[in-house]
């Protein structure tokens, strides 16, 4: 079964807590607003809450396609509704809930981020908001806001399968300027450590460097969570002389191949200046030279490491996010 998205208006269910109240009461069209003397109830600032008059609470409503519908819908789950008179054309605001069921086609979705969800945080919290609703979602049909097409419970049943990760993964991430790390860090449904290096310096005692060494031992020794590190063990190395590295690891029983097994993952993002030097070998930028001379030296330490993976550029940030979520299945 497919429907045609544009004959329909959308709401984007920001709070999903309050979908139980909307399928069970319905919802109050403007139509029905006007006759209960309620004023247009539409500025910028009532789409951002989730009060609304005098303790009825509402939806936003967008027509298909408009930037209320991506701003609204396409991250929350969505009330497909029939087009309300009062609402002509493009025209958004919001609705009330209150006593009356009206004209509630089904439940609208994006299917893609059934198989997308992965290690997408914004997509994970998405399914998850859906699993928690679910017992009420199944009570209409679903669609894809994409194509119209309807979605299986059997299919929606199967995403949430992704909403088990696996436990102890710990992800080094190797990184330079304007390899875009951030962008993909930022996207994973990980805890980021919180490193103590940058309180060491060289001129400090040789056991005050010890202890905060071995505090970040302790701490990966003993997180039960998925974590990324963008730091490692390692990069202590450099506050210590070399004799003292060598004394350190030899009192806490260490070898710099164990720190390396400590490390589920090693992702080593490049940064797009590597290019610059294979197109321009002569007389390159001393900037352009230390960044790319820190990629081979990481790309040296840690490349015998079991699971090193090289995230080269790319030509969009998306597809850098792509190729570290496809490492990621590996994992489950």
């Amino acid at each position: 079964m497919k429907i045609n998205l544009n004959d329909y208006y959308y709401h984007g269910l920001q709070n999903p807590s309050i979908l139980n109240s909307i399928l069970k009461n319905g919802i109050y069209s403007r139509n029905m607003q006007k006759k209960l003397n309620i004023d247009n109830y539409s500025s910028s600032k009532d789409f951002l809450t989730d009060e609304g008059i005098n303790g009825m609470d509402y939806i936003c409503v967008a027509a298909y396609n408009t930037i209320s519908f991506y701003m609204f819908s396409v991250s929350n789950i969505t009330l497909i509704v029939k087009k309300q008179k009062g609402l002509k054309g493009y025209l958004e605001g919001e609705y009330l809930i209150k006593d009356e069921i009206k004209d509630i086609v089904g439940i609208g979705i994006i299917r893609k981020n059934l198989s997308y969800i992965r290690y997408n945080i914004d997509i994970y919290n998405y399914i998850n908001s859906i699993k928690e609703n679910y017992s009420l979602i199944k009570n209409y049909n679903v669609y894809d806001l994409d194509t119209g097409e309807s979605i299986s419970y059997k299919e929606i049943e199967d995403s949430f399968n992704y909403l088990n990760k696996p436990k102890n993964l710990n992800i080094l991430i190797l990184y330079n300027q304007i390899s875009g790390y951030k962008e993909v860090v930022s996207k994973l449904n990980y805890q980021i450590y919180d490193s103590n290096i940058n309180g060491l310096s060289k001129d400090m005692p040789f056991n005050k460097k010890k202890d905060l060494l071995i505090k970040r031992i302790n701490d990966e020794n003993n997180y039960d969570i998925n974590i990324i590190y963008i730091d490692s063990i390692l990069d202590y190395k450099k506050f210590f002389s070399r004799q003292e590295w060598i004394k350190v690891l030899q009192e806490l029983n260490l070898t710099e191949e164990t720190i390396k097994s400590n490390y589920s993952i090693v992702m080593h993002f490049y940064t797009r200046l590597i290019y610059y030097k294979k197109i321009y070998p002569y007389n390159i930028p001393s900037k352009v030279k230390k960044i790319c001379n820190k990629d081979i030296k990481n790309n040296n330490i840690w490349k015998n490491h079991n699971y090193y993976y090289e995230i080269l550029p790319t030509e969009d940030i998306q597809s850098k996010i792509d190729n570290v979520f496809n490492i990621l299945d590996k994992w489950r």
